[in-house]
């Protein structure tokens, strides 16, 4: 077995040995750790070694979306990176057991951090306060308002979106779930119509700043990041809103909830108070969260929730070959629809490639000459989105060769190996909450100050002054990951898509990429590599015992 060397959270853990060896949580910090303990004379067999490898091979599986993992896998996967013995790492496994270093979760016997497994315990304690008890909102005749809420909208629901609507009203924890164009900002915004029509204190959050801001321009309300709502506190990490001191609201309305990991879904179920009613409302066709867990489905999955899956597409009435080719690769079927550049009736457009260099030069040539030809913006509207960091068509590359091209001679600030330009186009990366920054946020630069080092940004159309040492969250972001355009939309995306791309083809990723188009999608590349990405459906996949918990307390 493999598994890739990834950063994964900022969260520090103990390995409880009698050398007290603290080890970063960051992979590739506690990969040195067990490095350079090897290289100054720790034996290959000693208690420290074999543990810091244990709980850095853990963290690495974890990484990669897990929140449990069976003993077995992780001797393997320790064993790869310690060469030592399977029987004296299962040893170890039980000694860092003993000292709570890691818990054994039930059924199965699967091991856990505390921290998650506490995680969970506590989404289905919740869960559980929350399915019981009485509603806090007034009495609603369900049916009125639905035909109130048609009236208001000018037609009349399709019989899933009206069934939908009743299971938001009636039920204390529901999802809404569903692929693009089947409907969902239909509902949002006549459930909202009528919570507010009753008076009802609601509360619309999404765990990105880009979904949030797309949350309230769909729903007609104001909405915020679940950090928002939630009120963190970046010098104690952690929320003021918890179970004792819940959210002041009646309903609280969770958008694009497939991006949850387990902590930050622990940490809003806990917090809404008892009689309030929660909507999970997202795509779970999409990629997972970033963090470990796959939250949403595994709601869905205990059975306890109220769940509508939205199926009718109703945009394709219109003719969005973006929403047919995204069911399209969800049904496994390979479609491509015949729509080059010319096309411009088409929303989708497929041009081939079957060499690297070309396939950048028309990534170059639709930002910099055709797409302004057709009224868009080169920058602002238009977002590429690769499989990939590294390679000829990988993020880093396609950042190098854009900015080039539309800023050769800005004047520049070097920042921990990246050449950053005035009116480059830059992503934060990490949260700032003094400046109001989030994860993900897309801007531009305006200016750099040589004196001060202050370089000015504009994110939402807001002006950011950051100083040297918040420089380090940037990035480059003419092109940018699938995973972090997670949450939004922009009016053009471009997706290069080539073989060489073939550890990262898979047909959530794909899927994902595409249905970020609002306006029009280019693909391109080569048909294998797509191919590739509709056949790969295996990347689902995440181990975590959220089910076993939940229905554990049912059992109660």
């Amino acid at each position: 077995m493999s598994f890739n060397n990834r950063f994964v959270s900022h969260t520090i853990f103990s390995v409880l040995v009698p050398t007290s060896i603290t080890v970063p949580a960051s992979t590739a910090s506690g990969l040195s750790v067990v490095l350079r303990m090897t290289k100054t004379g720790f034996p290959n067999e000693g208690a420290a070694r074999l543990d810091a490898g244990l709980l850095h091979a853990m963290q690495t599986l974890e990484g990669e979306g897990h929140t449990c993992v069976e003993p077995n896998v992780l001797v393997e996967a320790a064993q790869e990176l310690l060469k030592s013995g399977e029987e004296i790492l299962r040893q170890r496994v039980n000694a860092l057991v003993r000292t709570k270093a890691l818990v054994l979760s039930p059924p199965a016997g699967d091991l856990q951090f505390p921290a998650t497994s506490h995680s969970e315990r506590k989404i289905a304690e919740a869960l559980h306060l929350l399915l019981g008890g009485n509603s806090k909102l007034p009495p609603i005749h369900t049916e009125k308002a639905i035909d109130w809420a048609q009236k208001k909208a000018g037609f009349s629901f399709a019989p899933q979106q009206a069934d939908a609507l009743r299971m938001a009203l009636t039920s204390r924890v529901s999802i809404l779930t569903g692929g693009p164009g089947t409907g969902k900002t239909t509902i949002l915004r006549a459930l909202v119509a009528i919570l507010r029509a009753k008076k009802v204190r609601i509360e619309l959050g999404s765990p990105t700043g880009r979904a949030a801001q797309r949350l309230a321009e769909s729903a007609n309300y104001s909405a915020q990041t679940l950090h928002r709502i939630l009120k963190y506190e970046p010098a104690e990490n952690k929320f003021v809103h918890n179970a004792e001191q819940p959210l002041n609201c009646d309903y609280l309305i969770v958008d694009e909830a497939s991006m949850l990991d387990t902590r930050l879904g622990s940490a809003v179920f806990a917090a809404v108070s008892q009689g309030a009613h929660l909507l999970l409302v997202g795509d779970i066709d999409q990629l997972p969260s970033v963090g470990p867990g796959n939250l949403l489905k595994d709601l869905i999955g205990c059975g306890l929730c109220a769940v509508t899956r939205l199926e009718t597409i109703f945009r394709q009435a219109s003719g969005s070959s973006i929403v047919s080719t995204a069911h399209n690769i969800l049904a496994g079927r390979i479609q491509l629809p015949d729509a080059g550049i010319g096309n411009e009736k088409q929303d989708f457009h497929f041009l081939p490639s079957t060499d690297a260099d070309e396939c950048v030069h028309q990534v170059v040539e639709l930002c910099r000459k055709i797409l302004p030809d057709r009224g868009y913006h080169a920058l602002s509207d238009v977002q590429i989105l690769a499989p990939m960091h590294r390679g000829t068509v990988g993020i880093h590359n396609l950042n190098l060769i854009l900015q080039n091209t539309f800023h050769p001679s800005s004047r520049g600030k070097q920042v921990a190996g990246t050449q950053f330009r005035v009116g480059d186009k830059i992503i934060q990366m990490r949260n700032n909450y003094d400046k109001n920054l989030f994860n993900g946020d897309v801007g531009f630069i305006l200016g750099i100050d040589e004196g001060s080092g202050l370089v000015r940004t504009e994110f939402n159309g807001e002006s950011k002054d950051l100083e040297k040492g918040e420089l380090t969250d940037l990035s480059l972001a003419y092109a940018i990951s699938i995973h972090k355009s997670q949450g939004s939309e922009y009016p053009v995306v471009i997706l290069p898509l080539m073989k060489q791309h073939f550890m990262m083809l898979q047909r959530n990723l794909i899927y994902t990429g595409i249905t970020r188009g609002k306006k029009e999608v280019f693909l391109i590349g080569e048909p294998e590599a797509y191919a590739m990405a509709v056949r790969n459906a295996k990347s689902n996949i995440r181990r975590s015992n959220l089910v076993e918990k939940i229905l554990k307390l049912k059992q109660q």
